[in-house]
């Protein structure tokens, strides 16, 4: 599973670039956010300096450089749409003015926030990507999270069958499997799916600590009887136990699985109660009364500052320290 600022292929809702109403319908139907906002490219490596203005020695593979589209893609009108556009208060139908050739990942200033996909690290992204270029003659798609507004993104196949059922998403593919809108893969497919006890099933590393902490208690025990009572039939009784749970716990853990199930379905309404009630001590008990008696002898911590002639913590700082980005190298 990829992880970053940026989705590369792996969990990514791909579009046609060259369908003026793209990022529109996008935004709308898909994503489920403002009109306005711009989506990324992806295009093959081999191919980016023919639509953007870049140069092959600087590739952009994890979509963090934005570059400007290519001056042969721009349409002839485009040029004179720029000078108005920088006075229009109505910025969605800015975003929706055709600019080049490729009207859904430019934005108004003509910029794109381009991946470059080479065929080394992204094969089969490369791969459907060349498939595209061979039948439309365009080597770039719209490439955006798949995820909607306020949603991470997808994880699994449910969350992915689950975003693509409830947006405007045409088709879904999961590895080899192709899903088309009506499919009934998923039953309640737009309700969230019931949380999974991790007691009802535990894993191996659970049983794996659960018979360590046994042994470590017994071992406990066994000491403390030892010491207090002075005695050593009880202390061996605790040995021979965390002995035995060792040995099984290591060696055959599926077998303490009944023992653990049964253990945290018995404590574990017994520790909310008492966490709640733990907590809700500490805070009416303790926190609550400190920030009211702070409050009252004027030193609230909420209201200090670093000096007196301060209103916040905010402090300016100067333009010599701060780091600007370079610019995008040209090519």
């Amino acid at each position: 599973m990829e992880f970053g600022p940026r989705a590369l292929g792996a969990r990514s809702i791909l579009a046609d670039p060259r369908r003026p109403e793209m990022q529109a319908l996008l935004n709308q139907k898909t994503k489920l956010r403002e009109g306005f906002r711009p989506f990324a490219p992806a295009v093959l490596v081999e191919h980016a300096a023919e639509w953007f203005d870049v140069s092959a020695a600087h590739p952009s593979p994890y979509m963090l450089f934005t570059a400007p589209v290519a001056q042969s893609r721009r349409l002839p009108a485009a040029n004179m749409i720029v000078a108005p556009l920088q006075s229009s208060d109505d910025f969605s139908s800015r975003a929706a003015e055709v600019r080049s050739e490729i009207p859904a990942v430019t934005h108004v200033d003509f910029s794109a926030r381009l991946q470059t996909v080479d065929l080394e690290n992204c094969s089969a992204f490369h791969a459907l990507l060349t498939e595209f270029h061979r039948r439309t003659g365009c080597p770039v798609l719209v490439n955006t999270s798949f995820n909607v507004r306020g949603e991470p993104i997808v994880c699994t196949p449910e969350d992915a069958y689950r975003c693509f059922a409830t947006t405007g998403i045409d088709v879904l593919v999961l590895e080899d499997c192709i899903v088309e809108k009506g499919t009934p893969l998923i039953a309640n497919a737009g309700k969230k799916p019931p949380r999974e006890k991790s007691f009802a099933s535990p894993t191996t590393r659970q049983l794996y600590e659960f018979a360590a902490i046994g042994v470590v208690l017994l071992i406990a025990s066994a000491l403390w009887q030892a010491v207090q009572h002075r005695t050593t039939q009880p202390a061996a009784y605790y040995g021979t136990a965390a002995a035995l749970l060792c040995i099984l716990g290591f060696s055959r853990p599926r077998w303490l699985a009944l023992i653990f199930s049964t253990w945290l379905y018995v404590t574990s309404p017994v520790a909310a109660v008492v966490s709640f009630i733990l907590l809700g001590a500490i805070f009416y008990g303790v926190l609550t009364p400190l920030g009211l008696l702070f409050r009252l002898t004027g030193r609230d911590p909420l209201d200090r500052c670093f000096r007196s002639d301060q209103d916040s913590y905010w402090q300016d700082k100067p333009a010599a320290e701060i780091r600007r980005s370079p610019p995008y190298p040209k090519p």
